[in-house]
């Protein structure tokens, strides 16, 4: 389940994107959207699930949002075929109504055997 929303999150993220208004290449912002949706799930998902307790945990998430970042770099956009700025807002927006889906599986995680 968690994954189908976050395919959802990360499809309707490619869709906004798409449509943003005045954009050179509606693709790349698409992608660009995508890609920012994308990566900060993965770090919302870690966070739900570990509470970011340990140094892997925070180190993975601190990787994540720093890959987030770098794809607003415009000298970095161009190698991967993005373009910045991604709407950063709404990519967060995404990420973390995707979250919500991870607060049924952490009731069960939490309840144990």
């Amino acid at each position: 389940m968690v994954g189908a929303v976050a395919t959802g999150a990360v499809l309707a993220g490619y869709a906004l994107g798409g449509r943003a208004g005045g954009s050179e290449d509606p693709a790349a912002a698409a992608r660009s959207l995508a890609l920012a949706v994308l990566l900060l799930c993965s770090v919302v998902f870690l966070a739900a699930l570990t509470g970011l307790r340990g140094r892997a945990p925070r180190a993975i998430a601190a990787a994540g949002l720093a890959s987030a970042a770098l794809i607003q770099v415009p000298a970095l956009s161009g190698l991967l075929e993005v373009q910045p700025p991604a709407p950063c807002a709404l990519a967060a927006a995404l990420a973390a109504l995707a979250g919500l889906a991870t607060l049924p599986l952490r009731r069960v995680l939490d309840a144990g055997p």
